[in-house]
């Protein structure tokens, strides 16, 4: 936290988007010590950036978008979650090999 905090605030911005609780970013960023501001302030982005993506999905698509969200969000939550782990595993491991 203390050498990047720019990183631990994008972290928490891409964990507005993803499935898990919030509880598991509300846990870690208390164990490393993300100061109250910056906290909310980044669930508050990451929040309102999901919930108006899918507004605007569901707006352009109409219930045809509606009812595809529907069935697949989760998925797409898990698969886009999978995704920034991956991100974050390579970005850890070329950072320790530099």
């Amino acid at each position: 936290m203390a050498e990047s905090p720019w990183a631990v605030f994008t972290f928490l911005v891409l964990g507005g988007f993803m499935p898990i609780p919030m509880k598991v970013f509300t846990w870690a960023s208390g164990i490393v010590g993300v100061p109250m501001l910056p906290y909310i302030a980044s669930m508050a982005i990451g929040r309102a950036k999901r919930v108006f993506l899918l507004a605007l999905v569901i707006r352009m698509g109409g219930e045809r978008a509606e009812a595809t969200l529907r069935r697949y969000i989760e998925p797409v939550g898990w698969a886009a979650t999978v995704l920034v782990l991956g991100l974050v595993g390579w970005l850890v491991v070329k950072a320790q090999a530099g």
